[in-house]
């Protein structure tokens, strides 16, 4: 399987945005399963003091406010959008990551959110 990078800039972040296809993502096509165009992981993880998780700095209200700017635009045939354990940028977060993409976004605010989807289905 091929994939190709395309390097994206984005806030102070240098992100590489990748698109193929995975084994099973065609397997769930060839069974006409519905297999969404992008998956949206926003870390909920929680860690115990002194050390802080996305989960510590409000990321399940960013998940609300996704989920909630996602409906509003009609787009949930598109867009999963799921919470996740860890995805080791603490000192990053709160943080997300879209797939297949492999696009990153990192120090995410609820403003933030109408221009990351705006980003994303540009």
């Amino acid at each position: 399987m091929q994939s190709k990078c395309h390097s994206k800039l984005i806030g102070n972040d240098q992100l590489c945005l990748k698109s193929s296809h995975s084994m099973f993502e065609n397997r769930m096509m060839e069974k006409g399963q519905k297999v969404y165009d992008i998956h949206l992981f926003v870390c909920t993880n929680q860690r115990p003091a002194p050390r802080t998780g996305c989960g510590d700095l409000g990321s399940m209200d960013l998940l609300t406010k996704l989920k909630l700017e996602i409906s509003t635009r009609n787009l949930e045939k598109r867009f999963r959008i799921n919470k996740s354990g860890c995805l080791d940028m603490c000192e990053k977060g709160p943080a997300m990551v879209l797939y297949p993409q492999d696009q990153w976004f990192f120090h995410v605010k609820a403003e933030d959110i109408p221009h990351i989807l705006d980003e994303i289905c540009s």
